[in-house]
């Protein structure tokens, strides 16, 4: 932290408060404008994947500098998609860009073989919280979450590559559209992107009349759906 603080001792460092990162996020402002992030989980594992979705041509910050704990990007320009209204096709939009890229060149895998073998160990290590469970699951044991993970496991997997955090407060538009944090992309199976995504569009309240947010969610279903 110190070294960091020498280099950008000429910039104004104004805290970032907002959003749900386990890092300390902060904005510098100076001749340029730059985010760093210390302290937090798989930093190196984001800067790695911006590096590679940057190859590919997707809108994402610059990776300035990077450790094992903390990490520096160029300014994304853009208002986070949930201070907006109207964000399904625009989201949709950058899910397609995501789901279009070759998964043959991914080298981040989150395909059934590697998340069932986490499960095995999050359940062998007490680690499945058992309190913010679907309902159909309430009162259910991590070895019977485990048990019915193993007998629903489909024989085939259609992966795509997917942003794993998908949230309209990790999207910027401006027009073009960028995600913001990637530390979770990798390879994941089209059905569990699509179930994610179902639950988000479910989720979201953008709108002040409910019958227009049910309308938002089940078109952003159905077009995330179709990204697959």
């Amino acid at each position: 932290m110190a070294r960091l603080q020498e280099n950008y001792q000429a910039y104004n460092w104004i805290r970032a408060d907002h959003g749900e990162s386990d890092a300390e996020v902060y904005r510098l402002v100076g001749e340029q404008t730059y985010y760093l992030k210390v302290g937090g989980s798989d930093l190196a594992a984001e800067a790695e994947r911006l590096e590679w979705l940057a190859a590919q041509g997707m809108p994402v910050p610059h990776v300035v500098e990077a450790g094992a704990d903390w990490l520096v990007t160029t300014e994304v320009a853009g208002v986070p998609a949930a201070e907006l209204d109207q964000v399904v096709d625009a989201m949709a939009s950058v899910a397609r860009m995501l789901h279009a890229l070759p998964v043959e060149a991914c080298p981040y895998r989150r395909d059934l073989a590697v998340t069932t073998e986490q499960a095995h160990k999050q359940v062998s290590n007490g680690l499945v919280d058992l309190e913010n469970l679907e309902d159909e699951y309430d009162g259910w044991t991590g070895e019977q979450l485990l048990e019915r993970l193993t007998q629903s496991r489909p024989a085939d997997e259609d992966l795509v590559v997917c942003h794993g955090d998908f949230t309209p407060e990790n999207v910027l538009l401006d027009p073009q559209t960028g995600a913001v944090s990637w530390r979770t992309t990798s390879c994941w199976t089209s059905s569990s992107e699509r179930s994610r995504n179902q639950r988000l569009w479910s989720n979201m309240q953008l709108l002040n009349n409910h019958k227009q947010s049910q309308a938002v969610a089940r078109t952003g279903a159905e077009s995330l759906s179709g990204a697959a």
